[in-house]
């Protein structure tokens, strides 16, 4: 299976959150893009250039479906913060992730849940050693940080409006440990709220990045020497305009070392824009881009 074929196999049944992430992981590199539902794949006409293997420096670029007005706003709870840019996609992990095609609820930055019986306590178990970009522990206390900064700030903030209605109170039981107590039975709390689908989910912040911060203004921009924005996937930002946004990959992403999950093949993302399908037509015969089509 080819790279692509795979990431967009995951894309499909995993949803749109770190969908490059789960694309790339343990699929072995092809001679070539391969096509799949809703995309095309780089033409296999003998004059168009090579297509990088696996023993190269294997970028994918996307084709964005606008340009960016505000590209150095990395803070994904502003209304109106554009996130499909590889964001979404390559940095943001939620806890949980919904498999469309088993329908269950699989575990990514946390590894389990449970609730009471009257569906109003849920529990949620972080896995062991998940870490944060640039090497702080990702734990239960930023989870609660982020719950209560929604809560606090509603209904100023994207999911913040759920989180007001549903969430009574959030506490950190141990650094692995999250427990919720809402304001009334709630079956489809975990998957409506945690779990990454094609809605995205809530997504952890590192408190030691933002606590003090005011959310609502907050643009977390990027800074290279304090490595932000700090968020918890595989991948960094590495350069960005208003018409393309690459990223990098973290060889110490915790998913990696802890061996919850493959280290993603691509050594670089791109997302990138341009107004002209002829110019896209152009750039998928020779192999400059490897899907064409909306950022899933």
């Amino acid at each position: 299976m080819s790279v692509v074929q795979s990431r967009l196999t995951k894309i499909l049944s995993a949803g749109a959150l770190v969908a490059t992430v789960l694309a790339a992981c343990a699929a072995p590199a092809a001679p070539a893009p391969a096509a799949s539902s809703g995309s095309s794949s780089g033409s296999t006409a003998s004059s168009a250039p090579a297509a990088t293997t696996s023993d190269e420096a294997l970028t994918l670029h996307e084709v964005e479906t606008a340009q960016i007005p505000a590209p150095d706003i990395w803070n994904p709870y502003i209304p109106g913060t554009f996130i499909l840019q590889g964001m979404n996609q390559v940095m943001m992990e939620p806890l949980f992730m919904l498999n469309y095609e088993t329908g269950k609820i699989d575990g990514w930055l946390a590894e389990s849940y449970s609730s009471n019986d009257k569906l109003d306590e849920w529990t949620v178990n972080l896995r062991q050693g998940t870490e944060w970009s640039d090497g702080q522990p990702l734990t239960a206390d930023d989870v609660v940080f982020t719950i209560e900064m929604l809560k606090k700030n509603a209904p100023n903030l994207n999911w913040s409006g759920a989180v007001a209605q549903w969430v009574k109170s959030v506490e950190a039981v141990d650094q692995q440990t999250i427990k919720f107590t809402l304001t009334g039975p709630n079956p489809r709390f975990v998957m409506e709220n945690l779990a990454g689908t094609t809605s995205q989910a809530i997504v952890p912040l590192p408190k030691h990045v933002w606590d003090g911060q005011d959310p609502v203004t907050f643009r977390n921009s990027y800074d290279k020497a304090k490595g932000w924005p700090v968020f918890s996937g595989p991948f960094v930002v590495d350069h960005f305009s208003s018409t393309e946004f690459a990223y990098k990959r973290n060889d110490n992403w915790w998913g990696a070392k802890t061996g919850a999950f493959s280290l993603p093949v691509p050594k670089e993302v791109v997302y990138t824009w341009t107004p002209s399908a002829d110019t896209q037509n152009n750039m998928m015969v020779n192999n400059q881009l490897d899907i064409l089509g909306p950022p899933p």
